[in-house]
């Protein structure tokens, strides 16, 4: 995507583009950070793993208290994040679209 593509999209849909562009502009650090990095991914990566291992834990009824503890917060960040990219994505195929 270019600085002509946002604009030509900027013109297109006035109010309502600055407002994905915001959204886009919050979320690029994140998407960045975990898409285009070996930390990110490595992190992402641990995380879901982690999230797989405590589930099949959970699952045999062998978990702690702790680890189902431990298994909620990866699983909101996980869906945190998965949102956030989701989002992005969507945006980011919008204003492709709108420019065409």
């Amino acid at each position: 995507m270019t600085l002509t593509d946002i604009e030509k999209f900027l013109k297109m849909t006035r109010r309502r583009g600055g407002r994905v562009l915001a959204i886009l502009n919050k979320l690029h650090p994140n998407f960045q950070t975990y898409m285009n990095s070996e930390i990110g991914q490595g992190l992402l990566k641990r995380d879901i793993e982690r999230t797989d291992e405590l589930l099949m834990k959970i699952w045999d009824e062998t978990s702690t208290e702790q680890e189902r503890a431990e298994f909620r917060v990866l699983k909101v960040r996980l869906e945190e994040i998965i949102s956030q990219l989701e989002l992005y994505l969507a945006n980011v195929k919008m204003i492709k679209q709108a420019v065409g």
